[in-house]
């Protein structure tokens, strides 16, 4: 097993019966309430083992939404690829990591 974020995802995605690919966004809440957004580099950081409990929102939006493995403005894009970015469905979930 990898140490990625999608990785994670995937983990989380299994054992709470979604579809990984709803999953349009992953947070962290600290005890202070202070979110932050989880990247590659924080899931290496996270401690082996580390217990947490996980909220699944349900997202639903007007405008599209990227998710986070959608290429950037700066990415190299292939012929067809923007079409595939801008049709991504709206509508998906986010997991909040408590601990």
């Amino acid at each position: 097993m990898q140490r990625t974020l999608k990785d994670l995802v995937n983990g989380i995605a299994s054992k709470c019966d979604l579809e990984p690919t709803q999953v349009l966004r992953t947070l962290r809440v600290n005890q202070k309430g202070l979110t932050i957004l989880v990247d590659n580099d924080f899931v290496r950081e996270l401690p082996e083992g580390q217990d947490m409990t996980v909220e699944v929102i349900e997202l639903r939006s007007q405008s599209p939404m990227k998710r986070e493995w959608d290429a950037g403005p700066t990415d190299v894009q292939v012929d067809g690829d923007l079409s595939a970015i801008e049709n991504v469905n709206s509508s998906g979930y986010e997991l909040r990591l408590l601990y």
